[in-house]
């Protein structure tokens, strides 16, 4: 992507406006930054990079960073690396991948040690994985040599039926310094790029296709009338106890 579409996405998870109307919007987003500086302590800078697929390695990353630092004055808090896959090995390798991806993700860990500040990047996962419901550290492209490297790998499965709903089952694949493992519903909400944690039931609801949800609900329709049905029977009941009640004391 070019830096202006990365910058209209940052502009619209930040003001809560739909990136396609973010040109449209220029005057409020301007408002809403001048006001976003004024009532923070401590506002954020973002610089935004584009460089030639495949070419970059991470010592074109760490130039960057060297000389943004001293002619701006600009020491990151985070790095985002958009995609590592995309990237080249400082080291040269063969032609198996394996080796190759490996090493770009150990060139963006020493990246992100020597300047002491954590570093994010995305992958995609295999064919299987595109159809799966949780994607796991099997799934992943290329090489699964790239999981040796980071401390945190989170994944995202996305049923094609669910891509127009918005909703994803998120997945911790890897965690050095804590629990993996855990499965976390989501919905994302693609106009503005923000992500919500939802709870599995709402995950279910929404994910449901239309002949899903019409089963369902006929289910309750069925289940509905076993219920008022049991209710008559045992009202029907009770009043015919009552009147045999009634004739007993008429007697």
């Amino acid at each position: 992507m070019y830096e202006e579409d990365v910058g209209r996405r940052y502009d619209a998870f930040y003001s809560g406006f739909n990136s396609r109307e973010i040109v449209d919007r220029a005057d409020e987003i301007r408002v809403f930054h001048d006001n976003f500086r004024k009532t923070r302590s401590k506002r954020g800078r973002l610089i935004i990079k584009k460089y030639p697929a495949g070419m970059p390695t991470a010592n074109t990353f760490r130039a960057h960073l060297q000389k943004i630092e001293m002619t701006k004055n600009f020491k990151s808090d985070l790095i985002i690396v958009d995609y590592a896959d995309e990237m080249d090995a400082i080291s040269s390798h063969d032609s198996d991948s394996r080796h190759k991806y490996k090493a770009i993700y150990r060139d963006l860990r020493n990246l992100a040690e020597e300047f002491e500040v954590p570093l994010w990047s995305a992958s995609q996962s295999n064919k299987e994985g595109s159809s799966a419901e949780i994607v796991t550290g099997e799934n992943m492209s290329e090489s699964f040599r790239k999981l040796d490297v980071p401390d945190v790998v989170l994944s995202g499965a996305v049923k094609p039926q669910d891509k127009i709903k918005g909703i994803m089952m998120g997945f911790v694949v890897k965690n050095r310094g804590g629990t993996d493992g855990q499965i976390f519903p989501l919905f994302v909400d693609k106009t503005t790029s923000r992500f919500q944690t939802i709870s599995r039931e709402e995950y279910d609801s929404l994910s449901k296709t239309a002949d899903e949800y019409q089963d369902e609900l006929k289910t309750k329709l069925r289940q509905k009338r076993k219920l008022d049905l049991k209710r008559s029977k045992d009202d029907l009941g009770a009043k015919k106890i009552e009147k045999v009640a009634d004739e007993n004391v008429s007697e």
